[in-house]
């Protein structure tokens, strides 16, 4: 005599549920993977085959947003800047974002060239995430150097002819060439911080216009510049 077996089979109901919701887990782990896939993905940048105008447009959102202080929309303008013009990874482009608007928050908030230096490893981390994914293969340290020298030289209240010129070498670093573009470009911008720090907190919608019709000039000469057909090298010796 056997034993009576007690078990019950599942109901076709619950069996279909079951699968059903195998279903929805295999699928949700697909896309978790492909999302993760997309974020962090690697992709080689561009550094020199931008959009001059996309990048002035949002570097003038850029500006607007450093002056106010406004951290998480500046983070967002440069998020925006390295995925859609550089083509870094989404994650990537968050980490150069995170990078450079906190190295302009701990520049923000020092009040002497010492304090400042807080702001260097970030910048560092900055330029290095940028020569990863582009494989230029740049000087980060010098970049970040020269980066954190002309801010300061802006807050002694240097002119901008002299803050230019840092701006130009941190260039030159970072793609290797130097030419007229480059210094044009430089001096475009310099003379664009000047012009804003005049009118500090009086700045207008129009006044905000001007400002990303002039980045545009600068952007082109510098796209200009940094084509291999234009590049050329400084005289050894030389500095920007």
């Amino acid at each position: 005599m056997h034993p009576t077996d007690t078990r019950q089979e599942p109901s076709p109901s619950e069996s279909t549920r079951k699968h059903r919701w195998r279903r929805i887990v295999v699928a949700a782990v697909f896309a978790s993977v492909l999302c993760a896939a997309y974020a962090f993905w690697p992709r080689a940048a561009r550094l020199r085959s931008f959009d001059p105008d996309e990048v002035a447009r949002i570097d003038a959102q850029a500006w607007r947003h450093y002056y106010e202080k406004d951290y998480a929309r500046l983070t967002r303008d440069l998020y925006r800047l390295c995925r859609r013009q550089l083509g870094a990874s989404p994650a990537r482009s968050l980490q150069i974002g995170w990078e450079a608007a906190w190295a302009a928050r701990v520049f923000q908030q020092s009040k002497s060239r010492e304090q400042a230096r807080a702001a260097l490893p970030y910048l560092e981390k900055y330029y290095d995430i940028i020569r990863t994914v582009s494989g230029e293969p740049f000087a980060t340290d010098e970049a970040a150097r020269l980066e954190l020298e002309w801010w300061q030289q802006r807050r002694e209240n240097a002119g901008p002819e002299e803050y230019a010129r840092p701006m130009a070498a941190c260039a030159a670093v970072l793609y290797g060439v130097f030419n007229d573009d480059i210094r044009q470009s430089a001096e475009i911008r310099a003379r664009m911080m000047a012009w804003r720090d005049a009118r500090g907190g009086a700045m207008t919608g129009d006044d905000w216009r001007h400002i990303e019709e002039e980045l545009r000039r600068a952007t082109r000469h510098l796209r200009a510049g940094v084509q291999p057909a234009r590049a050329v090298s400084p005289p050894r010796g030389e500095t920007p």
